[in-house]
């Protein structure tokens, strides 16, 4: 890392942060220099567009300024209250990737971890006040005015002594994808979707399974990492597969759409190299057709149509409670990732076929192989030094 490189971090679910630092290595050419609880902090020697389509991340900030020495107490208000926050600067990156008015309007998004004598609100309104004093900027509480537009967005979490205060790359978070025209109750998280295509080791001209596909936000996410594959969505409501084509053609993805039940899926044994897919487990969305009875039946169809050095990635509910149906369908769990996700616990588990006795964890072939490994290897570590508090 040189003096003229741009310091930013990333935020992202907890769990995958080591997949997001994954991909801005990879992507990017980030220079990843530490990771936190949702937090990945990395420096590139220049500020451009591609930043923005980053997928396994919520969002992406330039850093301003981070302060320490900051306490429970309320004095650590009036430290963010007078810091010096270069504004001409965040300013003079932001232009380099979008257009802003002359005198732009901004708000202020505050966390913390751990037990503070202030709240969010508090937070935001410190941090204001310092950007004001020093641009004479329009601010936009999100306190009194949570729906307004703004132009620019300050970002500022408190974790033990230090608070790190950035500015948002984009207009809007990254994480809203302009493609999901349709929705529906208990759709996934793109950012989750995205992950799960990168810890799958997609190759070029595999052929690509979301069996439970909703509104297609995993086969959708799954070209965006890897554009060169065979990409197919099997959902058992014709109304949730019409919304997934009209999300499809605004992402401009080529998503195949097939109606069908997951217990008995329209596909030849063993034609199917990559299976990513969000079952319905139960909490929001209940499951359909033959699977009412239990899930057992899925992943009987899963060993059947999975290729012989097949992968298969899903986001359960729980991977204990799966793990016996799992191993009578001749199915083995390569890793269980529990992932902290609007509040609940939930796991990602990497499944291939239990004959695979000797199966590498990422294929180092495929192109985020080396840098999941890299991560990975480094993660029990870094998931050590993240604090368990919950943010408020």
């Amino acid at each position: 890392m040189s003096d003229n490189d741009i310091n930013l971090f990333a935020r992202a679910i907890h769990g995958i942060e080591w997949i997001a630092a994954a991909e801005l290595e990879k992507r990017f050419d980030a220079d990843v220099t530490s990771i936190r609880h949702r937090e990945i902090r990395f420096a590139t020697s220049s500020l451009d567009r591609r930043l923005l389509t980053a997928g396994s991340v919520d969002d992406i900030f330039a850093i301003c300024k981070i302060i320490r020495q900051i306490d429970h107490s309320r004095a650590s208000l009036s430290m963010l209250a007078s810091a010096k926050i270069d504004g001409s600067r965040a300013i003079t990156l932001l232009r380099n990737i979008r257009e802003l008015p002359k005198r732009p309007s901004f708000n202020a998004i505050g966390s913390f971890l751990g037990r503070r004598n202030y709240n969010r609100y508090q937070i935001e309104d410190a941090v204001a006040e310092a950007v004001k004093a020093q641009t004479g900027w329009i601010y936009n509480s999100q306190r009194d005015t949570p729906s307004a537009t703004s132009d620019i967005s300050f970002r500022i979490h408190l974790s033990g002594d230090e608070a790190i205060i950035g500015v948002r790359l984009s207009a809007s978070p990254l994480h809203r994808r302009p493609y999901k025209l349709d929705s529906r109750t208990g759709t996934l998280h793109p950012p989750m979707a995205f992950a799960m295509a990168l810890l799958s080791s997609l190759g070029d001209q595999q052929v690509v399974l979301d069996p439970f596909c909703g509104v297609g936000t995993i086969p959708i996410e799954s070209l965006r990492v890897g554009s060169r594959i065979d990409c197919w969505g099997l959902d058992i409501d014709s109304e949730i597969i019409h919304k997934a084509a009209l999300n499809s053609q605004a992402a401009k993805a080529d998503v195949k759409l097939v109606l069908g039940d997951a217990a008995q899926m329209p596909f030849a044994a063993g034609t199917i190299e990559r299976i990513i897919s969000n079952p319905p487990w139960g909490r929001v969305v209940g499951p359909q057709g033959k699977l009412r009875a239990g899930m057992l039946p899925f992943f009987r169809e899963i060993s059947r149509v999975l290729h012989p050095q097949g992968r298969t990635v899903l986001l359960v509910d729980s991977a204990g409670d799966q793990l016996e149906s799992i191993q009578r369908c001749g199915l083995r769990v390569l890793l269980t990732l529990p992932v902290s996700l609007f509040g609940s616990w939930v796991d990602i588990c990497l499944i291939t076929h239990a004959s695979n006795q000797v199966f590498p964890l990422f294929e180092l072939s495929s192109s985020f192989g080396p840098q999941l490994m890299k991560y990975w290897e480094q993660w029990p570590s870094i998931r050590e030094k993240i604090s368990s508090a919950t943010v408020r």
